[in-house]
């Protein structure tokens, strides 16, 4: 028998990020960080899907080694 693939799969994120995600969307109506994540996720890639080039526009830092972003108020 063939297997089957599940419909979901984890991502893994750091904790500290987690729950800042879970402190931020206290009384907001997402039941979850997780829920939150993957409505901001889908967004992200609608846009992205839309406009191939926001891609390359995106503000982050390149690399695997930068976790962080450096321009995040916990860095300094």
């Amino acid at each position: 028998m063939a297997e089957r693939k599940a419909r979901y799969t984890t991502i893994s994120i750091p904790r500290e990020l987690y729950e800042r995600v879970a402190r931020l969307i206290e009384d907001t109506g997402f039941r979850s960080p997780t829920e939150y994540i993957v409505y901001l996720t889908r967004q992200a890639v609608m846009a992205i899907e839309a406009d191939r080039h926001l891609i390359h526009s995106l503000p982050y830092a390149v690399g695997r080694d930068a976790e962080r972003d450096p321009r995040s108020s916990d860095n300094q």
